[in-house]
């Protein structure tokens, strides 16, 4: 009964239950069955429910943590799925995890990592944590350092993986960390390409130290530890990125919206195999949902729900299906109440199949418009209000400018407010009221004729005009 407890508790906590994955720590043998079969179901295109997910995820920091190498070959397998199939899993934690696992269950075959690092068919971002994990086994002696440099230089010749510009970052990072400076010409090359644009001089400056220290000092894993490339010693340990961003997740302050998890697997569902070519996704359903819940008229589920699901949903069961339209339910309420609160909108953000952030929410957002279009033109009497819904039109387009895109995504969310507010004013009744106070013995400002004493005054409550 305390596993049970203890697994419940793991796999529907909202944030890093921290007690009770100490405590499964002592029960790994026992849990690796129940994750082998789940990791095994979702390689295989079975959606996992939100419990079985948050199970899986923490489940894999507790092996980890306690060591158990029986999981090391379905580990092995699971980096092999897309970057979606690991984003779903893990977030925006793919990098720390993959290195945080990989190390506590690694059972010595440090070919196989190798392997699956020049692998075209890994994921980049299992690519990039794996990276990590070889640099430090090399700097370990646990892996020739010749054949690290024959690796390193395999990999920035590397064409045709899922994501190249990725994987000359994975060479950068290989070289600083191992310090390999018989290749420093290779990254001042690497620094000068357009994959590397995003970097300034001060950024050059802490990578050329960075290589010098771990040269100087190879045998140090300082470096590694301090980046989190290291064996966790309790599961806790290895989720400390996650406590991080939970900390700064403004869903914390509304325990009724969806959770990190709940979203990864909503978005999962949405651009999964079973779904339709033209279902929304994720970020296109937020977009969506916040201009539906601002709007100026009332949209009905049965109305807007064809518009997210296209040619209609196609659920694995009935449980399924309850599951997905009780999490839509809650992410419209969860965008009602910060609209209602006038409080800072959360926008759900993120590239979208090559297309730059941003730009599906707004083609989302356009598509709630356009389900009341008539209604929307109303914008069209206040300046402000008509400009900031332009500019949040404008991010559907994916050919403008860095710079003004940039700009645009700055003011996305008080562009909204903005258009928020307008339509709340609209559709709030407004409360009448006096310029200025009427004497007992005044006109009566009804027009009447008579005082205010023997007309609307003599009335109580009184009369408002």
């Amino acid at each position: 009964m305390e596993l049970e407890a203890l697994i419940q508790d793991v796999a529907n906590s909202d944030v890093v239950p921290d007690a009770s994955l100490a405590a499964l720590v002592a029960h790994a043998p026992a849990l690796t069955p129940r994750l082998k079969e789940l990791a095994r179901r979702r390689m295989e295109g079975d959606w996992l429910y939100p419990s079985e997910e948050g199970l899986l995820f923490y489940g894999l920091f507790v092996l980890a943590a306690a060591r158990e190498r029986s999981f090391w070959p379905t580990w092995i397998e699971m980096l092999t799925v897309s970057d979606d199939g690991l984003e779903g899993l893990f977030g925006d934690g793919v990098i720390m995890s993959v290195r945080a696992i990989t190390l506590g269950l690694f059972e010595g075959h440090v070919d196989t990592v190798a392997e699956l690092v020049m692998s075209r068919e890994i994921a980049s971002d299992a690519r990039a944590g794996l990276t990590g994990v070889l640099a430090r086994l090399t700097c370990e002696d646990r892996f020739p350092r010749d054949q690290y440099v024959a690796m390193v230089d395999a990999l920035a010749d590397l064409e045709g993986t899922e994501d190249d510009m990725r994987c000359r970052w994975c060479v950068e990072e290989a070289i600083v960390l191992a310090g390999i400076g018989e290749r420093a010409e290779l990254l001042e090359h690497l620094w000068k390409t357009d994959d590397f644009s995003i970097f300034n001089d001060a950024d050059r400056a802490d990578a050329r130290e960075r290589l010098a220290a771990a040269m100087a000092h190879p045998a140090d894993m300082t470096r590694f530890d301090e980046d989190g490339i290291l064996a966790p010693e309790t599961p806790t340990h290895a989720l400390l990125w996650r406590k991080s961003i939970e900390q700064h997740d403004p869903d914390r302050i509304d325990p009724h919206a969806l959770s990190w998890r709940e979203r990864e697997w909503l978005g999962s569902l949405l651009r999964g195999t079973s779904a339709p070519s033209d279902a929304m996704c994720f970020e296109e359903l937020d977009g969506f949902f916040h201009a539906l819940v601002i709007g100026p008229d009332l949209v009905m589920p049965s109305e807007y729900l064809g518009e997210i699901w296209g040619e209609g949903p196609v659920f694995d069961d009935e449980r399924q299906a309850r599951e997905v339209f009780a999490l839509f339910q809650r992410h419209w309420n969860a965008i009602a109440r910060r609209a209602a609160s006038r409080s800072e909108p959360d926008m759900w953000l993120e590239p979208q199949d090559g297309l730059p952030a941003g730009v599906m929410w707004s083609r989302g957002f356009e598509r709630g418009v356009d389900m009341r279009s008539q209604s929307w033109a109303g914008v069209a009497i206040d300046e402000i209000a008509a400009v900031s819904l332009d500019c949040i039109l404008a991010l559907r387009s994916d050919q403008l400018p860095p710079r003004e895109r940039s700009e645009l995504l700055y003011m996305l969310g008080e562009n909204f407010t903005v258009l928020s507010d307008f339509w709340l004013e609209r559709r709030s009744p407004r409360k009448p009221h006096r310029t200025r106070k009427v004497g007992r013995n005044d006109p009566c400002p009804c027009g009447s004729g008579k005082k205010w004493k023997k007309c609307c005054g003599a009335s109580a409550p009184p009369t408002m005009h």
